[in-house]
């Protein structure tokens, strides 16, 4: 009886490594596995998140080293995030975001987020995706200081107080401030422009009638914008 058991336990050990060996020898042949883990950082420099949905809803996008895009390993992220998805070995380029650039610029904006990893796949090994996305874009907003009220006819009909705000990036879209410092289309306060790591400037010109001679006039003022960061900008009177 103890003979009897010990063969069986023997084959049983011999038939998973037999199944176990079949397994490895079907990923190695030029083929490994990714397991990704996105998350949504919301820790920003002075900004507060606009964005509630969890990094499920995002989409993936990945391409190869050819950059051609790779359907298994694109699409909505909460449809494969728990899964190891098997891929040729070789090295991938993935991204995740909630919204796309243009998106993000459609109307006064919107908050965006991204994030990305090149990732090398080997051969029978399971290659991770982990990354966050974080705030990929800038916000900004407008308040005018009691000198500038003082000098400038804010009530005015003839020449209305407001601002005009566009990037370097992104030129051709204007966005206008009233004399509430809210946009013109909208009561919202805030307006959110796309831009690089450096060089990505948000130029912004303020028009207003003065007091004492009923001049109108213009002042163009500029600031360099960086991701992650929320622009209070106070306009004042020289």
């Amino acid at each position: 009886m103890i003979q009897y058991i010990r063969k069986s336990v023997i084959l049983a050990v011999s038939v998973l490594a037999l199944w176990s060996c079949i397994n490895n020898d079907d990923i190695a042949t030029g083929y490994g596995k990714v397991k990704f883990n996105i998350g949504h950082n919301k820790s920003m420099a002075d900004v507060k998140s606009e964005v509630s949905e969890a990094p499920d809803s995002f989409i993936v996008c990945t391409t190869d080293s050819q950059n051609n895009e790779v359907e298994d390993l694109s699409g909505q992220y909460a449809d494969f995030k728990k899964q190891e998805m098997i891929v040729p070995v070789g090295t991938y380029y993935i991204e995740a975001y909630n919204i796309t650039e243009a998106q993000a610029e459609a109307g006064r904006g919107a908050q965006r987020f991204w994030g990305a990893k090149n990732l090398e796949v080997t051969a029978s090994n399971v290659s991770f995706a982990d990354f966050s996305c974080t705030m990929a874009n800038a916000r900004v907003s407008f308040t005018f200081d009691e000198t500038f009220k003082n000098i400038y006819d804010m009530e005015s009909t003839a020449t209305p107080v407001k601002i005009i705000a566009s990037t370097s990036k992104n030129p051709g879209r204007k966005i206008e401030f009233n004399k509430n410092a809210t946009l013109e289309e909208g009561d919202s306060q805030v307006a959110y422009f796309n831009c690089d790591t450096e060089n990505t400037v948000l130029n912004f010109t303020i028009t207003a009638r003065r007091k004492s001679d009923s001049q109108e006039k213009t002042f163009t003022q500029s600031i360099e914008l960086k991701p992650r960061n929320w622009y209070k900008v106070t306009v004042k009177a020289n």
